[in-house]
């Protein structure tokens, strides 16, 4: 890479570095003085722990005494007490202390998942003698981006993420309807709305019974966060979970019928998922909403404890197997008219807590296809410690694959990347500005094979928000 470019990144880094410094050290600032100027109005008011006023006696009602009759208070005699009270009450021409409007600081705690804060934000209507419980939540971002090395679509530049609208209606009865879409722009620069969830749901304490477009359970950061980028600790999600059309080598949707039970496991639970789900498509990004290709479906189950030695520490297995339909010349001529057999594991460990925050995933994918194997394999990393309302976090994925390569995610070698193998480092920090917003600083490091092994420097300033 040229020194220049490298030079330019670097500074780059440094000056985010300094400049998620003093935000934070401004954000910090602002709220001691707000907080500084509450405790004075508080105290000046009388609130915030102050012993009430006592009444003055013309005030005080009769009250019944105990065992006996109403008593009158003695007029004639005030005492101290009452001298006291009075010399409490300010003066008509005194000037009065004013709150002056203060920005809170954000809380510590938010909602660790969507599905959390959708739970957390329902709304109730009535028709009639009918009553309905439903939450709107929405999440946007917005970013800028200095990369190198620089060229096309790798100009410094700013960027639009999605905004995504979830949508949940509580049907009575123990039956829940999900709706998610994104405002998002594609390849083509345009806007477009891209559905990802359409689904309903039974449930109860100990059981569930799914239909519909959902994300599948596999690992944690994929139902954890869904599209909300303000909830997930990194700007964007790790390359082993990306969405099918950014990329992403999981089924990360899926559209069948799925179900689960949960039961007591010591101080936790155990919970299991199975689902029946239409299979891939032709290529990665093809999810099959409306027909199958084939009459086999796609298989899937997970398994995970949670709450088990600790009380946030989620421990899962997940499994998934499909039969990849032939395609032809036109779309696959690495694998021309050939099914696949797809095989996918994966393990995960998870601690979403406060103030540290751990995330590990790892994925073994094995296609078979004409006699030969296909392996992909790797994983990611997230680690995060919360110091009040600012965040640093470190990122670590990896992608490796053995034997040739895969048909089905390098389809066409000669128009596209020729490899999958990449290895990407990052290092950011996360400033809650308030309770719903949140800025985050990254430096990003990818060195990616089918680049030839050019290592790309990206320095991104992200805002997000959600409610």
């Amino acid at each position: 890479m040229p020194n220049g470019g490298l030079s330019r990144v670097c500074g780059l880094s440094m000056a985010v570095s300094l400049l998620a410094l003093r935000v934070a050290t401004a954000w910090g600032s602002s709220l001691t003085a707000s907080a500084a100027g509450d405790r004075d109005v508080l105290a000046e008011s009388g609130e915030g722990g102050a012993p009430a006023q006592e009444p003055g006696p013309a005030a005080v009602e009769a009250t019944p005494a105990e065992g006996g009759t109403p008593t009158a208070p003695d007029a004639a005699a005030p005492g101290p007490a009452a001298d006291a009270a009075a010399a409490e009450v300010p003066s008509a021409s005194a000037p009065q202390a004013k709150a002056s409007p203060s920005v809170p600081p954000p809380s510590v705690e938010r909602p660790a998942t969507m599905d959390e804060l959708a739970d957390s934000s329902v709304q109730e209507m009535h028709f009639g003698h009918v009553s309905a419980r439903y939450s709107l939540n929405f999440f946007g971002d917005f970013s800028f981006a200095l990369k190198s090395p620089s060229s096309g679509e790798r100009h410094p530049a700013f960027s639009l993420g999605a905004q995504d609208f979830l949508i949940r209606g509580d049907l009575g009865a123990h039956i829940v309807a999900t709706t998610e879409f994104a405002v998002e722009f594609g390849d083509t620069n345009q806007a477009g709305v891209d559905l990802e969830r359409l689904h309903v749901r039974w449930e109860n304490a100990h059981y569930f019974v799914q239909a519909g477009r959902s994300h599948t359970e596999i690992g944690y950061f994929n139902n954890a966060y869904h599209h909300g980028h303000w909830l997930q600790p990194t700007i964007e999600r790790p390359s082993w979970v990306r969405f099918e059309d950014e990329g992403g080598l999981l089924p990360i949707h899926t559209v069948g019928v799925s179900a689960g039970a949960t039961t007591a496991l010591g101080p936790g639970s155990l919970r299991g998922v199975v689902s029946v789900s239409n299979g891939r498509g032709y290529v990665q990004d093809d999810i099959r909403n409306e027909y199958d290709y084939s009459a086999r479906k796609a298989f899937h189950a997970a398994l995970e404890a949670v709450g088990v030695g600790l009380r946030d520490l989620r421990l899962g297995l997940s499994g998934f197997y499909d039969r990849i339909p032939a395609a032809p010349a036109a779309l696959r001529p690495a694998l021309p008219d050939t099914a696949i057999d797809e095989w996918i594991l994966g393990a995960h460990v998870a601690y979403p807590s406060a103030p540290l925050l751990v995330i590990v995933e790892g994925y073994l994918i094995d296609h078979h296809a004409a006699g030969r194997s296909y392996r992909t394999y790797g994983g990611f990393g997230v680690v995060g410690y919360a110091l009040n309302f600012v965040t640093p976090y470190l990122e670590v994925s990896g992608i490796a694959s053995s034997g040739s390569r895969d048909p089905f995610f390098i389809p066409d070698p000669s128009a596209g990347r020729s490899s999958l193998d990449e290895l990407e480092l990052i290092a950011g920090t996360r400033i809650d500005t308030s309770d719903w917003s949140a800025l985050k600083f990254e430096y990003r490091f990818v060195n990616a094979k089918s680049q030839a092994l050019v290592p790309r420097h990206e320095g991104v300033v992200n805002w997000s928000w959600g409610f």
